[in-house]
């Protein structure tokens, strides 16, 4: 919740949801279409997934074991 509050440092830490808003409100205006969100968010998420299941970072590979199976 304090991501979306703007309790963090950095460029976007400011306002985020007026960020969303006015993104919504842009959308809702017909500035642009939900097509280039969409496409930026798979951008980044798809070559991402797909790095992460190819070398997933050191610090996930040994996941503690849980209390039952002990």
């Amino acid at each position: 919740m304090a991501n979306l509050l703007g309790n963090r440092n950095g460029s976007l830490g400011k306002a985020p949801l007026l960020l969303l808003a006015g993104g919504l409100w842009l959308m809702w205006q017909r500035v642009f279409s939900w097509h280039i969100p969409v496409a930026t968010l798979l951008g980044c998420l798809v070559p991402g997934t797909l790095h992460w299941l190819i070398s997933p970072p050191a610090s996930s590979r040994h996941w503690p074991s849980s209390p039952a199976a002990d």
